[in-house]
């Protein structure tokens, strides 16, 4: 582009830069999403951390005394989250009538005879309990709250890492690790803080079984639950 000054002298401006390129956005999801929650957010997207939770659900999982890996699996202990709305469309971080997310501790890979374990939350779009839950116990919520709000909450208390320990019994901790989630006033619990002290199945009666511990790192401190009992000895991760 030519530009004459005031003295009659013609200059030539530079060129204006190139617009940058346009932003792609991400593809949306079209099946349930998991996401690890470990020291860092930065793998939970916004969209999804926003969401507000108006529900919580404590819920035992029959998974028919299935041999995961050569490891011995019971019960398994799960927290459901349900959504104040759910989705209406497909997102880049859930898809269409997401209804809340779960968190749980599970095997890094269930195909390994292992016992590491992440903590894990993943979106899921049935309605009601789980349909192999034998037990459900709602948790109540203090104010409003974000699944955001829930993740914060794994990072501060040390929560995470967290892993499985392995027993003669089998593969152990979830219980342990749902529990610490669980923040009820005193007295106002006794029924939900008594259903960790069974193992549940679907076809049979509940067997009193005390909780095992799962593997914390050695800095982490939790409260002590007069009204669950556990077994064995505390182990860390590190």
């Amino acid at each position: 582009m030519l530009r004459t000054h005031r003295s009659g002298n013609v200059y030539i401006s530079a060129a204006p830069p190139p617009p940058p390129p346009a932003r792609v956005p991400a593809a949306n999801a079209l099946t349930k999403q998991n996401y690890v929650l470990d020291l860092t957010d930065d793998k939970i997207p916004t969209g999804l951390a926003l969401k507000q939770i108006t529900r919580c659900h404590l819920e035992y999982i029959d998974v028919r005394a299935s041999n995961d890996g050569g490891l011995q699996v019971f019960d398994h202990t799960l927290l459901r989250f349900t959504f104040r709305h759910q989705l209406q469309n497909d997102t880049p971080y859930a898809p269409e009538q997401t209804r809340g997310v779960i968190i749980d501790l599970r095997a890094l890979d269930e195909d390994q005879p292992a016992a590491t374990g992440i903590v894990n939350m993943g979106t899921f779009v049935y309605d009601g309990p789980h349909r192999d839950a034998v037990r459900v116990e709602e948790i109540p919520l203090s104010g409003r709250r974000t699944v955001g709000d829930l993740v914060k909450i794994i990072q501060k208390s040390g929560l995470s890492p967290c892993s499985f320990e392995t027993t003669a019994g089998g593969m152990v901790g979830c219980r342990d690790f749902t529990k610490r989630f669980v923040r009820l006033p005193a007295g106002t619990a006794t029924t939900i803080y008594n259903s960790f002290n069974s193992r549940y199945h679907l076809t049979q009666a509940p067997v009193a079984y005390p909780v095992a511990y799962a593997l914390f790192e050695r800095a982490y401190r939790s409260e002590v639950i007069n009204q669950i009992n556990y077994v064995g000895t505390r182990l860390f991760l590190n």
